[in-house]
């Protein structure tokens, strides 16, 4: 299975999570700011996970299938950032069929495989 990343700066983790999963639940058509950033229409929610703080290329590299990729990771997503954005592209979700792209807010770092446990 893929793995879509994304890297951010935010405040607090307060602030990251509330950006990757905030919404107006009266309102069917309203999405995390997350969502709108990296121009998804909808996502299944059980497969973003937010990470947020020193310790997230480590926590990413225990999922990676090959772990060399955590050096290209690492110098495209670390200047500057704290946050990692995962959108785990499981099959029979909505996320399967999420194309990748460069967000406004948040860099797109790539889409490696994972080791399935």
């Amino acid at each position: 299975m893929k793995v879509h990343i994304y890297s951010s700066f935010f405040e607090s983790q307060k602030d990251a999570m509330k950006f990757a999963s905030e919404r107006d639940y009266d309102d069917d058509k309203s999405k995390p700011a997350l969502y709108i950033d990296v121009e998804a229409e909808w996502l299944d929610e059980d497969f973003v996970e937010t990470i947020f703080g020193a310790g997230r290329f480590n926590y990413l590299e225990s999922l990676l299938a090959n772990k060399n990729d955590i050096k290209n990771f690492k110098s495209i997503g670390s200047e500057g950032h704290n946050t990692l954005f995962l959108i785990f592209a499981e099959k029979d979700t909505s996320n399967a069929n999420f194309s990748p792209s460069q967000g406004k807010r948040s860099v797109y770092l790539g889409s490696p495989n994972i080791r399935l446990s």
